[in-house]
């Protein structure tokens, strides 16, 4: 929140009265007043968090959001999703402003070229002064106009269109029919890209094996290798894969899905320490030694669940 006089209050639809909530997919919206009675009134898409995939010169942070990782303001930069638009299906992604000074394309696009801009088929552009253009096909088809942190940006498919939204409210719409399987693409000039999230989750399984190499941040590369001891992957762990973690510390501070988990403890503590959203499509096995332990800790709001 900013502006007002602060002495901030909270109503959401789902009747919490705090400044953020955690709650199952779905629109929810929050009414907040200040001390002097003034409101302002925002609605917002909780979904799937983004499974990043195709990273170039980008971090993905402990929030999900993708941070560049050069000082290169080239279009030299990006990342593509396993969420995956099935043909023919309506769905969307959607974001918040956080700040004005970066600079990326966001969108839709049937399948990841390159991590360019001109090859993002239904993109939004936020510039370095806080103008939004609408580009499709590396072409610009609308200048939208000056937006401010707290807007909320929607990209999706309805019936045969790609439509973009502001606020709520529709700004452009696609001329010509879209019915193929669409992908989240992402090109980044400068800066970070927001947190995103979609109505629609990952359908494409990658199957690899990963172990840890070292202590650490689940969506760090440099924890993981492709091999017992190895060198560090050039990706973090995705859907399909399978995990093994002996003698170290991982954790999972974000959103993640896997295959089967193998904590292994022989040597020294090894922990698995859930305080994001962990999503397991097999089994979680512990091995330990006499006197070693080996655990899967869950803290804070953490969660771990299973998929069928």
């Amino acid at each position: 929140v900013y502006g007002g006089d602060g002495n901030y209050s909270y109503t959401w639809s789902s009747g919490e009265t705090t400044s953020s909530i955690s709650q199952s997919e779905g629109s929810y919206s929050v009414t907040i007043a200040d001390g002097k009675g003034r409101t302002a009134m925002a609605s917002y898409y909780l979904g799937e968090p983004i499974d990043w995939k195709d990273l170039v010169d980008v971090s993905v942070e402990s929030d999900n959001h993708l941070q560049k990782s050069t000082t290169s303001t080239a279009w030299d930069a990006g990342a593509t999703s396993h969420n995956l638009l099935a043909e023919e299906v309506d769905g969307f992604i959607e974001f918040v402003i956080t700040q004005i000074g970066s600079v990326y394309m966001i969108g839709l696009s049937s399948q990841e070229r390159n991590v360019n801009f001109n090859t993002i088929n239904h993109a939004i552009y936020l510039d370095a002064t806080g103008i939004v253009r609408i580009y499709e096909n590396g072409g610009q088809r609308l200048v939208h106009g000056l937006t401010n942190p707290g807007d909320i940006f929607r990209i999706g498919r309805v019936g045969d269109q790609v439509k973009y939204y502001k606020n709520g409210e529709e700004i452009y719409s696609t001329a010509n029919p879209i019915a193929e399987q669409l992908v989240m693409d992402v090109s980044l000039n400068k800066g970070e890209l927001p947190i995103v999230v979609a109505s629609f989750e990952e359908s494409e399984i990658i199957n690899g094996t990963f172990w840890a190499i070292a202590d650490g941040s689940w969506n760090d590369n440099n924890v993981w290798s492709n091999e017992e001891g190895g060198a560090p992957a050039a990706r973090f762990p995705l859907a399909g894969d399978v995990i093994y973690i002996k003698n170290h510390i991982i954790q999972v501070d974000h959103a993640a899905t896997s295959a089967d988990i193998t904590i292994d403890a022989t040597d020294q503590l090894t922990e698995l320490v859930v305080n994001g959203d962990l999503k397991v499509r097999g089994k979680v096995k512990v091995q330990q030694s006499s006197g070693v332990l080996g655990q899967v800790r869950i803290e804070g709001e953490g969660k771990l669940s299973f998929l069928e």
